[in-house]
């Protein structure tokens, strides 16, 4: 064999190789993805009604309330936060109190 064909053939096997680790990186990342983005609590923030559902599932070890109590920080018991926006339930500070959870309520801000 020559060098020019050596050549040509690194030339060819760069150029099929260089795409193809691409792409299946892009797959890789793209099924990691997927699989990472099912979690309950991968996102800063959750809904009222998810909140909700976390704090019956027994997911939540620790609230902290806003003093105007609008959001909240919810702690999960392997130690996550994700904020909360609150709804206007009445029965809200139950429903913790019945699970146990650790409430407390930030002071006001001056």
């Amino acid at each position: 064999m020559n060098n020019k064909t050596r050549k040509n053939q690194a030339l060819y096997a760069l150029l099929l190789g260089v795409p193809c680790v691409i792409i299946l990186a892009l797959g890789i990342v793209s099924i990691s993805n997927k699989f990472i983005g099912n979690k309950p609590h991968d996102k800063g923030t959750l809904s009222y009604s998810q909140f909700i559902q976390e704090v019956e599932n027994g997911s939540i070890k620790k609230v902290s309330i806003s003093s105007d109590r609008t959001t909240a920080i919810a702690t999960f018991m392997n130690g996550q936060t994700k904020l909360v926006i609150l709804e206007n339930d009445l029965d809200f500070i139950n429903q913790l109190t019945k699970h146990s959870i650790d409430i407390s309520v930030s002071p006001p801000t001056k």
